[in-house]
């Protein structure tokens, strides 16, 4: 991430806009919702009848991947008239890769799901904070806030299945 105060520059001259900030981000996590048992399984001790033995506690799969996401930010800070009036405004743009689901299985498997990589959805939209002190007087003050925000989910890929539009559990 960077950030830089415009407002703390020796060229800032603006007596209204008392503080000015830039920001911008940028950063790539991986899912905790993986564990080494989805990808080689697990097997666990059984005892059938007055026989012991050893089960399969889930199906493992070896073509699993990270599910990770990308998001990348923008934005800036304003503070008007002495910061009794502050702007936030902020833009954002997330995508998630190789997104982590179960798929349920038949009744006969003796499973119940396996874990797979389900496809890419994107999250983008922007935020917009007011802030404004409307007065204080005698250790009374009044302060009203404004936040309107708007985000878009789109399926960027899913992975064919056969299915009429690609429907997963329709």
């Amino acid at each position: 991430s960077a950030g830089w105060n415009v407002s703390q520059e020796k060229f800032w001259n603006v007596d209204f806009m008392n503080h000015f900030k830039l920001r911008t981000s940028w950063g790539e996590t991986g899912s905790s919702n993986l564990s080494i048992n989805d990808t080689y399984g697990v097997y666990g001790a059984s005892l059938y009848a007055t026989a012991s033995g050893l089960t399969r506690s889930n199906i493992p799969n070896a073509k699993l991947l990270w599910e990770t996401t990308e998001a990348s930010d923008a934005g800036f800070d304003m503070g008007l008239f002495k910061s009794r009036i502050n702007l936030t405004f902020d833009v954002y743009n997330k995508l998630t890769k190789n997104r982590l689901a179960d798929l349920p299985l038949a009744a006969e498997t003796g499973f119940s799901s396996i874990k797979y990589n389900v496809g890419s959805l994107r999250n983008s939209g922007f935020e917009l904070e007011l802030d404004a002190k409307v007065f204080e007087i005698n250790g009374f003050a009044w302060n009203s806030t404004f936040t309107f925000a708007y985000n878009r989910t789109v399926v960027v890929d899913l992975p064919e299945n056969g299915r009429d539009k690609n429907r997963i559990n329709g």
